[in-house]
């Protein structure tokens, strides 16, 4: 698998951005992801996340990257998900340690 030009190899994500979130991408989640984006911005997350499928569950889950836990835990907070460790995704029969569901998001009442 060949990668961007300039981009970290998955060793030196894994390495220097070691504090991973892993986000299920929902109908919900997927409106707000130029939020999300810009949260993970904000934080430092590495701009070439990666992501999953796992097609028995018909889901797809998107990973951010950090550098601190500060900021990995600030990201979970705000939008749900789960941490994923390195060693947990490299394992060939690995799962979701749970079914993942983003924080649900408040309503647009109030105008």
């Amino acid at each position: 698998m060949s990668r961007s030009r300039g981009a970290l190899s998955a060793t030196s994500v894994d390495n220097d951005y070691s504090y991973q979130v892993m986000l299920r991408l929902t109908p919900a989640t997927r409106k707000r992801m130029s939020e999300i984006h810009h949260l993970a911005a904000e934080l430092r997350a590495y701009g070439l996340g990666h992501w999953f499928q796992f097609e028995e569950e018909n889901a797809e889950y998107s990973v951010f990257c950090f550098q601190t836990f500060i900021e990995a835990e600030t990201f979970l907070k705000a939008y749900g998900g789960e941490f994923l460790s390195a060693a947990d995704r490299k394992k060939q029969n690995w799962r979701p340690r749970s079914r993942v569901v983003a924080k649900p998001w408040p309503t647009d009442t109030a105008i």
